[in-house]
């Protein structure tokens, strides 16, 4: 809906299809933010600021995101209903340029809370030392991206087919492998018997 014509007529004459990924954006967006906040009691014995700033741009600021991000969908399911072609199509430009420029904020906090994310299991070791250094680099080529978009206000679309958008792969994969790596092996526990005792 959000890549056609006029995303605000489409989003109200099928209101359902934008509701249910406004709820699936919070249903990725408020998991992932968790994480610095879960982690939080066994970083904060190695560094309790960067454990803070992690919480602060991970979570925060990336559930703020997030939650404009699904609020916007949700506008856009109940705006367009009284206006005519033109209104629709002057506020799809608004409402997708907020979204545009949403993408582009959520990928630099998203980064700069990996770099710290990244750092932390780097020095905690709770996780393999080449899985948080494979997030640590990613997060750095990650956090490149928005910026080089944000001065081409052209093509401010920010994913993996468009552009400087391959810098977000590294990251985007290791943050897949994290997940899987975590669901079956777990965080290792000597790593943090090691934290425990700090």
């Amino acid at each position: 809906i959000l890549s056609s014509a006029n995303p605000v007529a489409e989003a109200a004459a099928s209101p359902n299809s934008m509701i249910a990924g406004g709820l699936l954006v919070l249903a990725m967006g408020l998991p992932l933010s968790m994480i610095p906040i879960v982690l939080y009691p066994l970083f904060k014995r190695h560094n309790e600021i960067l454990a803070m700033g992690a919480v602060l741009f991970r979570g925060v600021l990336e559930a703020m995101v997030y939650v404009a991000m699904a609020l916007t969908m949700f506008v856009m399911t109940t705006i367009g209903r009284d206006l005519g072609a033109a209104e629709s199509e002057a506020w799809s430009a608004v409402l997708v340029g907020a979204m545009d420029w949403m993408e582009v904020l959520l990928a630099t906090v998203f980064s700069i809370g990996a770099v710290m994310l990244g750092w932390l299991f780097y020095k905690t070791e709770i996780i393999p030392r080449w899985l948080a250094l494979w997030g640590l680099i990613g997060g750095v080529l990650y956090f490149v991206a928005p910026f080089a978009v944000m001065f081409d206000i052209q093509n401010l679309e920010l994913s993996l087919t468009t552009g400087i958008g391959f810098l977000l792969a590294p990251l985007a994969i290791q943050e897949m492998v994290f997940a899987v790596w975590v669901l079956v092996k777990g965080f290792r526990r000597d790593g943090i018997e090691e934290l425990v005792k700090i």
